[in-house]
C-alpha cells in the first residue's frame, strides 16, 4: 500500500483578532419574539384566558396585583375614591365642630360657677345668678323665686341662716362671669331662655 501524506493547515490568531474575527457571544442561543405588539397582546390574552383560574386572589403574581396595576395604569396612579374619601372625613370634621358648638351653646357653663349659683361681689349689694355660663343680675322678688328654687332649705322652718346663705361672695368684679339679663320678676325668670340669647351668641 503507498503511503499517503496529509497535509495539514493550521491558521493561528492572535489575541487581538480573535475578538475581531470571531463572535464570542451567545446570541444564538437567544429566543428572540419578532412578533409584532398586537400579536403578542392577543397571545397574553389568550394565555391569560386559559390559566385565569389557576392564579390566586392575593399575593406577588395574583388578580390582586394585576388589578392594582391596571386601575393605577388606567387612573394615571390617580384614585378617584381618594377624593371621596377626603369630601366624606371633612364633612365628618365639619359636623363634629358643628355638633360641638350646638353643645355648647345650649349649655355654654361657666368652668368655675355652675349655672344656678349665686354670686356676689364684696361690698356690692347686687346678686348674680349663673345662667347659660353668664352672671345675670336678679331682683329680690326674683331671687326668692330661684333660692325656694334651687335651694329650697333656706326657706324651711327649722333653718337658722339666712336665705342669703346660699350667695357666694367673691373679691372684686374682675372675678365675676360675663354678664347677661337682668331679672326682674317670674316673667323674666319664664323667658330667661330667649332672653339670654342676645348675650351668647
Amino acid at each position: 500500500m503507498a503511503q499517503e501524506n496529509i497535509k495539514i493547515n493550521k491558521k493561528l490568531y492572535s489575541r487581538s483578532d480573535v475578538s475581531d474575527n470571531i463572535d464570542l457571544s451567545f446570541s444564538e442561543l437567544l429566543s428572540v419574539d419578532n412578533r409584532a405588539v398586537n400579536e403578542k397582546i392577543k397571545n397574553f390574552f389568550q394565555q391569560y384566558t386559559e390559566i385565569f383560574y389557576d392564579i390566586p386572589t392575593n399575593g406577588n403574581e395574583s388578580h390582586s396585583t394585576l388589578f392594582q396595576q391596571s386601575r393605577d395604569y388606567i387612573n394615571n396612579f390617580y384614585d378617584p375614591k381618594d377624593d371621596q374619601i377626603e369630601a366624606l372625613l371633612e364633612r365628618i370634621e365639619n359636623l363634629e365642630n358643628d355638633l360641638l358648638e350646638a353643645t355648647s351653646n345650649i349649655n355654654p357653663e361657666h368652668p368655675i360657677y355652675s349655672d344656678t349659683t349665686f354670686l356676689q361681689v364684696k361690698g356690692n349689694f347686687s346678686v348674680y345668678f349663673m345662667y347659660k355660663g353668664r352672671a345675670c343680675s336678679v331682683s329680690e322678688p326674683a331671687y326668692d323665686i330661684l333660692a325656694k328654687k334651687y335651694y329650697p332649705y333656706v326657706f324651711a322652718d327649722d333653718y337658722n341662716g339666712r336665705k342669703w346663705d346660699v350667695v357666694v361672695v367673691i373679691d372684686d368684679f374682675d372675678g365675676l362671669p360675663d354678664q347677661g339679663p337682668r331679672i326682674n320678676n317670674s316673667e323674666d325668670i319664664n323667658n330667661i331662655d330667649n332672653l339670654i340669647q342676645a348675650y351668647i351668641r
